[in-house]
């Protein structure tokens, strides 16, 4: 039996034990804080708890701004930010940074989180294959639109530092250099861009440009400017044409409107009594031409001119009504679609016409042909499809199957599910027939086509006039003509003040056409 003394001497020695384990237990507890605070951290005070992202704000010790304790940031912080840290410490700050931007470019294929461990090919870093002739022209049209959409230098494309950022991507690829981009690129580009508004123009330029047309416009040019030029001579009409009732007086032309031109022919003929009676009974205002210019006293005599101004005239006036509608602020794809038909009608009618040659009567027929066949695009069929007045003429010109094709591909083109486009083809046979809210019939006089389609429309028929409501707000002329100069101005700048007129106008063409049909 022990004896108490003993008792006591074991309780103390345990006693003392588990003191001693508490003490090791609880250091051994504060040695497991986490990651050792940084050297950063010396020059930062915690000044609240950490946030919802488990972030503490933090206090500069030099200059006492706050921010979220973010390592890096305080790294920045001292290093670049703050104007009273000491220049040694900013410049430790500095090598940290230097040294975690070394260690990242000796190291740039660290393992991730969630790697699954299998080696990569080389190329996964670096494509070192061969560059076909296929994949270049594919690279050099995006690097066009790079340079046209941000609107950069095309000299930038032979600076040796984007060279060698672009070989850094893929060394095997040659970027095109600034003369192919300015020129053959941005031509082929621009050529692929198809205007509505550039068809028309062309067709009419190209039949004021022939050799029968062209000497008429001149003469009547040279008239006008003649009188126009002269206050006395302008007087003298304007007195004999008010006598005789002619209340239109002479009007100017220029080459970018071609309604201007017939404008200036049809006012040369309403003034023919009163430039005749001029001519007759004021001979002195008309002096010697000088340089080799006609003279106007002459052509005003030529008694066969003015048949063949009148018949000039006579043909110009249906394209000039053409342009003036297709420039109206509700013009639709549906409108060019259908003046172009009409065209095609007058087009028909010149060669009935025994005033015009032969050579210019079959110059018109070709040129239109050409023009039509250039510009007879599906979605035109579909517009003009989508018009209720003008549905059965589309079903003329093209087959109801591919009128639904082009309607299917741009359906699906705007992310619709196969469910839809078979409620869009329902729809579309529906409108065919006239049958549902598709028989809804308004006078031809107080026709909308926007308002019509926003009228049948409803929560069991919605596809066909969802689509048919995107093509009517398709614009087919440049109408904000002041948005478009606003941003060939933004192209021309201090710093690329070379561009040409021609250069300038084929990058807004383009720039305009991919703004339209940018990515979704």
């Amino acid at each position: 039996m022990a004896s108490p003394g003993s008792d006591g001497a074991g309780a103390a020695t345990a006693g003392v034990s588990g003191a001693s384990q508490q003490s090791t237990m609880t250091s051994f507890l504060k040695k497991r804080p986490g990651r050792p605070k940084g050297e950063v951290w010396e020059h930062f005070e915690k000044i609240s708890g950490p946030d919802a992202s488990k972030r503490h704000v933090v206090r500069c010790n030099h200059c006492n701004k706050e921010s979220t304790g973010r390592v890096e940031q305080m790294v920045i912080h001292i290093a670049n930010e703050c104007g009273k840290a000491p220049t040694e410490e900013r410049m430790k700050m500095l090598e940290k940074l230097g040294a975690k931007a070394d260690a990242a470019d000796e190291n740039p294929a660290k393992k991730q989180k969630g790697s699954t461990g299998v080696q990569q090919r080389i190329n996964y870093h670096v494509d070192t294959s061969k560059v076909t002739a296929a994949q270049k022209k594919a690279l050099d049209l995006k690097l066009l639109l790079l340079f046209v959409m941000c609107g950069i230098p095309f000299m930038v494309a032979s600076s040796p530092w984007f060279l060698d950022f672009v070989h850094a991507l893929r060394p095997n690829y040659n970027p095109a250099g600034d003369y192919a981009l300015r020129t053959s690129l941005l031509l082929q580009e621009a050529a692929r861009v198809e205007c509505f508004m550039h068809a028309f123009a062309l067709f009419i330029g190209s039949i004021l440009g022939h050799q029968w047309a062209a000497p008429l416009i001149s003469d009547a040019q040279r008239v006008v400017t003649h009188f126009r030029a002269s206050h006395r001579c302008l007087a003298l009409l304007n007195k004999l044409a008010k006598a005789l009732g002619i209340s239109r007086g002479l009007q100017t032309s220029n080459k970018t409107r071609f309604t201007s031109v017939h404008n200036c022919l049809q006012s040369v003929v309403e003034n023919e009594r009163a430039l005749q009676a001029v001519v007759q009974q004021h001979p002195e205002v008309f002096t010697a031409p000088r340089n080799g210019t006609s003279n106007p006293k002459t052509i005003i005599q030529d008694r066969l001119l003015w048949p063949k101004l009148e018949a000039l005239c006579n043909l110009l006036e249906p394209y000039s009504q053409v342009i003036t509608a297709i420039q109206s602020r509700n013009a639709t794809i549906a409108d060019v679609a259908r003046y172009f038909l009409y065209l095609g009608q007058q087009v028909k009618k010149v060669q009935a016409n025994e005033l015009l040659p032969l050579d210019f009567k079959n110059h018109c027929v070709l040129t239109f042909n050409k023009r039509f066949k250039e510009m007879d695009h599906p979605i035109l069929h579909l517009a003009l499809f989508l018009h209720p007045y003008y549905k059965a003429a589309a079903d003329q010109r093209s087959q109801f199957l591919t009128i639904s094709t082009t309607a299917v591909e741009l359906w699906k083109n705007y992310g619709h599910s196969p469910a839809e486009v078979k409620q869009l083809m329902h729809e579309m046979v529906m409108y065919k027939a006239g049958e549902g809210p598709f028989g809804l019939v308004i006078a031809p006089e107080t026709f909308d086509l926007r308002l019509w389609w926003q009228t049948v429309r409803n929560k069991q028929y919605n596809t066909l006039a969802a689509l048919a409501l995107i093509i009517a707000d398709i614009v087919p002329h440049a109408g904000d003509i002041e948005r478009v100069f606003s941003m060939m101005g933004w192209m021309q700048n201090d710093k690329r003040n070379r561009l040409g007129t021609g250069t300038l106008e084929l990058m807004a063409k383009v720039k305009v056409f991919h703004q339209v049909q940018k990515p979704r």
